[in-house]
């Protein structure tokens, strides 16, 4: 299983509103704790590796400086956006934005650089797989499953090793 979808996976058990029997309850809370314990330990490796440095939170603060300076503001003073989510730049203003902008990331071009590779070995950390063998897992048969689970959080139980495989009915 990729690092990703163990997160993923695990975000929807987490919210499982769980109900049934008691067996049922005490297992799946006993799987939930020890794929939190997992989740949080590899999620600590990826914080660690994505951690902005100094010199990024200076860069990104002169860049939101720039971004006041010229972009459009609404009346209540906060900047404008498009669809996107882009600050919207007046076309008067845009050439004299886009220079300054320009230079800022050429000051700052080795702190860029650095962070898109953070960002590349995070993404790599993603994709690897992850070493679930030391994982044990309460499994449950289909019939053990409460009634008021979503296909979504069946899924994301099977994924994760908790659900037993009995085979199709023929």
């Amino acid at each position: 299983m990729k690092l990703q979808e163990l997160i993923n996976a695990f975000n929807v058990i987490k919210n499982i509103n769980v109900q049934g029997e008691v067996r049922f309850i005490y297992k799946f809370i006993k799987n939930k704790k020890v794929l939190e314990k997992k989740v949080n330990e590899e999620q600590e490796i990826l914080n660690k590796i994505i951690e902005p440095d100094e010199k990024l939170i200076e860069f990104e603060k002169k860049r939101l400086e720039i971004l006041n300076e010229y972009g459009e503001k609404d009346e209540k003073g906060s900047l404008k956006q498009d669809v996107t989510g882009n600050v919207i730049v007046p076309e008067e203003k845009k050439e004299e934005f886009n220079e300054k902008l320009q230079n800022l990331i050429d000051e700052y071009k080795e702190v860029l650089d650095k962070r898109q590779e953070q960002m590349k070995e995070y993404n790599e950390l993603l994709n690897d797989e992850v070493d679930m063998s030391d994982i044990k897992l309460y499994k449950f048969k289909l019939d053990e499953l409460p009634n008021n689970l979503t296909v979504k959080q069946i899924e994301a139980m099977e994924e994760l090793g908790m659900i037993k495989d009995e085979g199709l009915d023929e």
